[in-house]
């Protein structure tokens, strides 16, 4: 037995057939060990590491049906498989337009949620996978979805239940429970639970957010707000709607800034990388980097988590509930934010804020420029790593000197948002002042956990030689690696230029002057030309949509800068 759901608002593999493949054949391969061989012939007896990255889709797609090819007579699975409706093609996704990534719905007044092209193919290929495998005598599936049209007529064949059809005795038993502790005494109690849950139509989520809004009313104005709700969630006149309509100007803007923040980020963002985002990268009263402000205060584990319990606050205040941070506990230890991720309570929620005719009904609302987003999440992962030091090390001793991969996964979120920006910002003085604030920034960290460092048995050559040899070295020379060495960087431009950032490089260089200018053109060339990819940085496992840098081909355009700076071939 398998179980695999689908979170549109998480990484790459919790949404893609990559993820449901890996995580179907670890629970098949924890409990039959003995079958690890037949899915992964290839991987014995050859050398280590092995050619071909182990999760390749080639790989588990010869796994996963070898299993079933070679042992289907006495192996039988029953998977379980929820939100089919958030299934992504991520690895195809490069091949669409961005209008075809885009949300669109059917017209202005459309209460439905949105489709996109490419989430209309990714339905359509789930679909076809599923039948597919189900074909099988020995496997069976029980899928759950939204009711989609693509779904209805590919499974149309096949026995089903309408959750919603069965689900208002729960609602009513759930908002006793919720009257009961909220507004205790309460007349005709009773008859208020029956017509919340007929007026859900047997939408949990409608009854638990038209709840939110029914505790707070006056037993006068209680009956009035009732019959005032909405029955549907979406829309330009839904539930949704309607409590973003009941906030203060000020929450709807900020409200709006944190729902656009979350929606441009590349993957779901932490309390405090939000909490610093939001508030933009410029400091309005003095018009200075924020970035460069905080030095002026000190951070200890107190503010940290003030400033993440503050954010998660005004998740509730602003966004209504509708934005929410994981809870549990790390499972990763190179990780300490896992269970503090930000995002969406539900997939309708994400897609109703996406609509640009929501936030045109709310006429104090200020649009907000891409670009201002993207350079606010460059500030907030930037003074995010100013802050990571307080609740553990950024840099690791054992088995090796490197930085710690989730200090690492900052400093990578900063160069792609950077990338991002680097052609489109007008300010550009200040952009490269905020990432040479980043790189002074990552060199103080680096200096003083080596200065910090006791070795745990007696090194007499450590502080003679080795500390004083570390020192000289540059940070970004020691990003983290599951496997092989990482590449040499002596200074923050080499990472630059593989992550290319072409103004930023040109900037630089232009304040070089004479042979230095052109040493240091020539430097970098070897970076453009010819990236290698000699091994597998640890943030793989942080983060499904990370790649290393040494394994892009920069921009063909630092070419031109470089060769103008006199690097030759």
């Amino acid at each position: 037995m398998a179980c695999f759901f689908m979170f549109e608002g998480g990484g790459p593999i919790q949404k893609s057939y990559e993820g449901f493949q890996r995580s179907v054949l670890y629970q098949i391969l924890s409990v039959r060990r003995d079958l690890i061989r037949v899915a992964f012939p290839s991987f014995f007896d050859c050398p280590w590491p092995p050619p071909v990255q182990f999760t390749s889709n080639r790989n588990l797609n010869q796994a996963f049906y070898s299993i079933f090819a070679q042992l289907s007579d006495n192996l039988r699975l029953f998977i379980f498989m929820d939100g089919l409706d958030e299934y992504r093609i991520i690895d195809r996704k490069d091949q669409y337009e961005p209008g075809e990534l885009d949300v669109t719905y059917k017209n202005a007044g459309d209460e439905f949620w949105g489709q996109s092209k490419w989430a209309m193919d990714s339905h359509v290929e789930i679909s076809k996978l599923v039948n597919s495998m189900s074909g099988k005598d020995n496997i069976k599936f029980i899928i759950s979805s939204r009711e989609l049209s693509v779904f209805e007529e590919a499974f149309s064949e096949f026995p089903r239940i309408k959750l919603q059809e069965h689900t208002e005795r729960s609602i009513t038993q759930y908002v006793a429970g919720r009257l009961e502790d909220e507004a205790p005494g309460l007349p005709d109690t009773n008859n208020l639970c029956k017509e919340l849950a007929q007026k859900s139509h047997g939408d949990i989520l409608w009854a638990r957010l038209a709840i939110d809004m029914v505790v707070g009313c006056s037993l006068r104005s209680l009956r009035s707000m009732l019959d005032s709700l909405p029955s549907h969630l979406g829309g330009p006149d839904g539930l949704y709607m309607r409590m973003l309509q009941n906030l203060s100007r000020e929450h709807q803007n900020s409200a709006s800034k944190i729902f656009h923040i979350v929606l441009r980020a590349q993957q779901p963002l932490s309390l405090i990388t939000l909490a610093f985002a939001e508030e933009g990268y410029l400091d309005p009263s003095t018009g200075e980097l924020r970035m460069l402000r905080d030095d002026e205060r000190s951070y200890d584990n107190d503010a940290v988590d003030r400033l993440a319990d503050e954010m998660q606050q005004r998740l509730q205040t602003c966004c209504v509930g509708l934005l929410v941070a994981e809870t549990g506990i790390a499972t990763n230890s190179n990780t300490v934010e896992t269970g503090k991720r930000v995002v969406f309570s539900n997939q309708t929620a994400k897609e109703w804020v996406r609509r640009k005719d929501i936030w045109q009904k709310l006429p104090g609302v200020k649009p907000i420029d891409d670009i201002e987003l993207d350079f606010s999440l460059l500030s907030g992962f930037a003074r995010h790593i100013k802050v990571f030091g307080v609740t553990r090390s950024p840099v690791l001793a054992w088995p090796s000197w490197r930085i710690r991969p989730d200090a690492w996964l900052l400093i990578s979120n900063v160069m792609r948002y950077a990338e991002r920006i680097d052609n489109k910002i007008n300010d550009l003085q200040k952009y490269c002042a905020l990432l040479d604030e980043v790189d002074n920034t990552c060199q103080r960290i680096w200096v003083t956990a080596l200065k910090n460092h006791k070795p745990l048995h007696e090194d007499p050559d450590w502080y003679e030689s080795k500390l004083p040899s570390l020192l000289k070295k540059h940070w970004s020379s020691y990003e983290p690696m599951d496997i092989g060495k990482p590449p040499k960087r002596k200074d923050f431009l080499t990472l630059t230029v593989q992550a290319s950032l072409v103004r930023y490089v040109d900037v630089k260089l232009n304040k070089l002057s004479g042979e230095a200018r052109r040493k240091k053109a020539q430097e970098l060339l070897p970076f453009v030309v010819s990236p290698k990819a000699d091994g597998i940085s640890a943030c793989a496992a942080l983060s499904g949509d990370y790649s290393e840098f040494h394994h892009d081909m920069p921009d063909s355009r630092l070419l031109d800068i470089l060769f103008e700076a006199g690097a030759s071939p």
